[in-house]
């Protein structure tokens, strides 16, 4: 397998209440379409006072996991080049 895809940070835009984050991955040299992708979207956000807070689509236990696989719960399928 070829190593991971490159991603690229398009556009971080922050502010008090919400953050924009745009990222590009190039899969060309990752998969050959047909495929189906299964995503786990998560993020760790450290606040001011250093609280630490777990984002993702999905938690299905009581403690955040992002390695879970019942976590990646978006799939994105993917034709064509």
């Amino acid at each position: 397998m070829a190593s991971a895809p490159t991603l690229q940070v398009q556009k971080c835009a922050i502010n008090a209440t919400q953050a924009e984050i745009l990222v590009q991955i190039d899969l060309n040299d990752w998969l050959t379409p047909p495929a189906t992708l299964q995503l786990g979207l998560a993020a760790v956000i450290q606040t001011k006072t250093r609280t630490r807070l777990h984002y993702a689509l999905k938690h299905v236990d009581d403690k955040p996991d992002f390695h879970h696989r019942d976590n990646q719960t978006l799939l994105i399928s993917w034709d064509q080049p």
